[in-house]
């Protein structure tokens, strides 16, 4: 049993739920009827946690009596599941608002002792780098003692204000500089980017330019996901979500290329007479006297690229986008930009269609959570040890977070 006390783990099990016990410093349990009260689920709740995160870290169970019988908790509230509605109410019910905490839905047995309809949940605490954290219901500080949580002695808050603190105000500067306010910069530019449509997907390389990958753009992000798992779990959603992207618009690029209405179309604008138009309506992009075939090839490439570099187009829905690491010339595409869109604009390639939107959707509305989540998390931060955003110099010059940008790129 010691093994698990004090752990913050990846899931919970029933069995392992069963084996807690009746009273310690590291665990504490609360019936489930606490959540038909909403003051004495946030006093009692509350009390929990700020105990918790002032005395070293523990797990609270919710939907287990103080006999040791589940009686469980709704599995929904509303219509957002009990888990997810705990991790976005648990930060504000302490003082500073706790960073450092998980929360578990747990596997049942087979046969189960959870009531049927209602699920056991076991919140991790971590032991908090910004104890100590007040209740925000009763504005009391706890701690945990002889499996209790009691209010803080003036001694032992004394103790967490004057201990070494990890962060220290050097570790939280560099993370400012090197990490946080690049990833903000990184994904409101990204945000622009989506909102203007200035991204291009580029089949060669199978990426989206304008997007990146954040899993590893400073030497600083392991140090500080590894304190902010919130963090951790969006910046990891953000990459999941542009590989889903790609993903999307690979199959959606492949739909294009090798369907018979774009090799319709290609077949109409590349006919001898419509070349010699765009030649004649573009003479400076075309100088000197080449054949048909020519001219084509200086346009789209080798001919077993045509298909492919169209198609890359019509997904970008624009052209002068990179293809293939040049520039498609605008002649061509400004003459047939509306016959090669309305290629995928029937039903045949609705499917598609609608994955793009979702996987761009689901995109954006990751970004702008991990975005708040980073400037919650700078803003607690700031307020914690005394450190601007961004340190200014004192007549000119640019500020140290831009350089630290610099070094991501």
């Amino acid at each position: 049993m010691s093994d698990l006390l004090k752990v913050k783990r990846e899931r919970w099990t029933e069995d392992e739920v069963s084996s807690f016990p009746d009273e310690h410093d590291f665990f504490d349990r609360k019936s489930g009827r606490l959540l038909s009260d909403k003051n004495g689920f946030n006093l009692a709740v509350g009390k929990a946690l700020s105990a918790f995160a002032n005395s070293g870290g523990g797990h609270l169970l919710l939907g287990v009596r103080d006999d040791g019988l589940f009686d469980g908790v709704p599995e929904m509230q509303g219509r957002t599941t009990t888990r997810e509605w705990l991790e976005q109410k648990i930060p504000n019910m302490v003082i500073y608002p706790l960073q450092d905490f998980r929360v578990h839905q747990v596997v049942p047995s087979s046969p189960s002792n959870i009531p049927s309809g209602n699920v056991l949940i076991v919140i991790d605490v971590g032991d908090s780098e910004l104890a100590p954290h007040q209740n925000a219901a009763d504005h009391i500080y706890y701690c945990r003692a002889a499996g209790r949580s009691i209010p803080a002695s003036h001694f032992s808050l004394q103790l967490l204000w004057q201990r070494e603190r990890y962060p220290t105000g050097k570790v939280v500067r560099a993370w400012f500089d090197t990490v946080i306010n690049p990833l903000i910069d990184i994904l409101e530019n990204e945000r622009k980017t989506i909102g203007e449509k200035t991204w291009a997907w580029n089949r060669h390389y199978r990426k989206i330019e304008g997007l990146r990958l954040l899993s590893s753009i400073s030497v600083n992000l392991e140090q500080f996901l590894m304190s902010y798992s919130q963090a951790r779990d969006l910046l990891n959603s953000h990459d999941a979500a542009v590989l889903c992207l790609i993903d999307r618009e690979s199959e959606y690029h492949e739909a294009i290329r090798s369907s018979a209405e774009l090799k319709a179309v290609y077949d109409e604008v590349t006919q001898p007479e419509m070349i010699r138009k765009m030649v004649e309506a573009y003479p400076h992009t075309f100088p000197g006297a080449h054949t048909d075939e020519q001219n084509l090839r200086s346009v789209l490439g080798p001919d077993e690229e045509h298909l492919a570099t169209l198609s890359e187009a019509v997904v970008n829905e624009r052209g002068m986008a990179t293809l293939g690491g040049g520039w498609m010339p605008a002649p061509f595409w400004n003459m047939h930009r509306e016959t090669l869109i309305d290629v995928v604009r029937g039903e045949r390639f609705l499917d598609y269609r609608r994955k793009v939107e979702l996987a761009w959707a689901e995109l954006v509305s990751v970004i702008e959570s991990a975005t708040q989540c980073l400037k919650d998390i700078r803003h607690q931060l700031a307020i914690k040890y005394g450190e601007p955003y961004v340190l200014e110099t004192a007549l000119f010059g640019a500020p140290p977070a831009v350089s630290g940008f610099q070094r991501l790129l």
